[in-house]
Order: structure tokens, then sequence, then C-alpha cells
């Protein structure tokens, strides 16, 4: 169910540790929201859930200092983003969106996008208008997963869906174009983005390198619902980069955020349960 742009109070404490708990309340719940965080930095906060799952629907992520507050407009949004973001369908297993958000003009947009919705796996190409107002959010109008953004600063966000997916993810700005198998080379970490509530989801984390030349090697560790913990698995490919800074590994699909980070997802045919990951030197 979605509750539209609801404002919440609440309180907080924070110990000599960095540990705090908070609670908010929401208006339109009848239930209060607890949590922990830990402080990673003035401007960075690690947060999770304390509440029975019978109580409240279990979440982690993060909480970032907004830049701006107050001053955000139309023109917040002005140069070409990696939007990523992802969440459970119905049909058990997971939507992931990876691509690019472009502003050809302030108030008007392009997505082009890969897609797998829970292993059925197509291209995205939408267009239509954004409204942002002062204190960063953003409605926007013309995609097919209805998307509300929230601004960090400009072109950096967290990104919700409003459709039944309860899809959330990222947005960051892309630098360093016009990208070419030269532009990733070097060895990347890799790791899972911030979890959603995916069904049975595979998380994986390791070394990825490549050679700025179209070749590719990685060692990675994997733990899945189905298959349990696989350790220092290695593989190598080839890989390709075109200028957007899309990029291909076999059925793995990538996208330059720079030359120094990216969002990652699998879009193999029948792979339900695809997530998000980032890989950054």
């Amino acid at each position: 169910m979605v509750n539209s742009d609801a404002s919440f109070t609440g309180t907080y404490s924070v110990a000599a540790n960095g540990r705090g708990t908070l609670t908010f309340n929401v208006t339109g719940s009848a239930k209060p929201v607890n949590a922990v965080f830990y402080v990673v930095s003035s401007g960075e906060l690690q947060l999770m859930s304390s509440d029975a799952q019978n109580v409240n629907t279990v979440f982690a992520g993060t909480i970032l200092q907004q830049k701006g507050a107050g001053t955000f407009s139309n023109a917040s949004l002005n140069s070409a983003s990696v939007i990523g973001l992802q969440g459970p369908n119905s049909a058990a297993g997971n939507d992931v969106v990876l691509g690019i958000l472009s502003i050809p003009s302030a108030g008007n947009f392009t997505l082009a996008a890969d897609e797998n919705n829970a292993g059925i796996v197509g291209t995205l190409s939408q267009l239509g208008t954004y409204t942002a107002a002062a204190n960063g959010r953003v409605t926007v109008t013309g995609t097919t997963h209805p998307l509300v953004l929230y601004l960090l600063d400009a072109n950096k966000g967290f990104v919700v869906g409003t459709d039944s997916n309860a899809s959330m993810g990222f947005f960051e700005l892309q630098t360093g174009g016009t990208f070419s198998a030269a532009s990733a080379k070097g060895s990347f970490f890799q790791d899972p983005s911030t979890p959603g509530d995916t069904f049975a989801p595979s998380y994986d984390s390791g070394v990825e390198t490549f050679d700025g030349a179209s070749n590719f090697t990685g060692t990675t560790d994997s733990n899945s619902a189905s298959a349990g913990l696989l350790q220092a698995q290695g593989s190598s490919a080839a890989y390709a980069i075109a200028t957007s800074g899309r990029g291909t590994i076999g059925n793995t699909i990538f996208y330059l955020i720079s030359p120094t980070k990216y969002l990652l997802t699998d879009v193999g045919v029948g792979v339900a349960q695809s997530t998000i990951s980032v890989g950054e030197k």
C-alpha cells in the first residue's frame, strides 16, 4: 500500500559508542516504527528495524545527510545519472531495473535501462516529466514504474517505486564519459547494494579485475538460499563497454557511474532472483 508524501515525527538517542535508537510515527500508520542505527559519521547512519516481523516490516538501509535542503528545483537535475532499483514482484522473483536517467532539459527526462522482471528480460526506453520541490522530493510522470525521487544533492539521491513491486534504489551522477573498454581498467571490490525485500536472493562479494582491453577475471564468494555458501569462485570472460557506459560480461549488465564505480546485475533469461551489486575501486 502506498502512503504518499507522508509526514512523521519521532524521538532518538545516541550512545557514546555511536549506537542509537529511534522511534518514529508516520501519518496514516497505526503503529510506531522502531529502529537501531550506528553512526558512521556526522553525515551517515547505518539503520535497521528493531520491531518483530509480525509487528512491522523488516528493513535495513542508510541515512545520508542532504545538501542544499530547501533550495532544490527542476534545475537540480541537469545531467545524466546511473539509476538502479529493485523490489519483489508477485511471481516470487525480483524486478530489477538498471540504466541511465538523462535530462535533456529542466523538467524533462529520458530513461534507457535494462530490466529483469523475475526472469523476463527486456529493455526500457521511456521519457516524461518531473517536478522537484524545494525540499528535494521529485515526482515523476511517464515511467512504467511510477517513481518518486528524493534528492541528496544535485543529480544524486534515493528513488522509490509506487507500484506493487515496492521497488527502491539510488541514482548518482555519471562522470568520466565518453566510455570505452579502457574506462574500467583495474580491480574493483564488489558487494551487494542495500538489500531489498527480495525473494531467495543470492548475494555475491569479491574482486573483479578489468584489463582495459576487454578481458575480465574475478574471484567471488556467493551465498544463496538455494546453494548455500560458495567460496572463491573464479571466472574469466570478455567484456565490452559502450560509449554510454553500459557494459556487458556474458549475461551480466553493468553501468559505469565513473571509471572507479559501477552498478551490476544479472539479466540471464530465467534468472528470477537477480539483484544489484556495486563495484568500486
